[in-house]
């Protein structure tokens, strides 16, 4: 695994934010929205968008 920086963020109402920035420039990020919902994307260091999910815990 390569090295990078780490950084997560809340706030008061349950939003959690996830953002892990590689020494190569890939990027990971994990979003939890207040609803339960989740949202997940991989970007690679050229820019290329890996991945993408949207996950749906509140059953809309």
């Amino acid at each position: 695994m390569t090295d990078g920086e780490h950084s997560e963020s809340r706030d008061n109402q349950g939003l959690v934010s996830d953002q892990m920035l590689f020494d190569c420039g890939c990027k990971k990020s994990r979003e939890e929205y207040h609803d339960g919902s989740i949202e997940e994307t991989t970007v690679k260091h050229d820019g290329k968008l890996l991945s993408h999910e949207t996950i749906s815990e509140h059953g809309a």
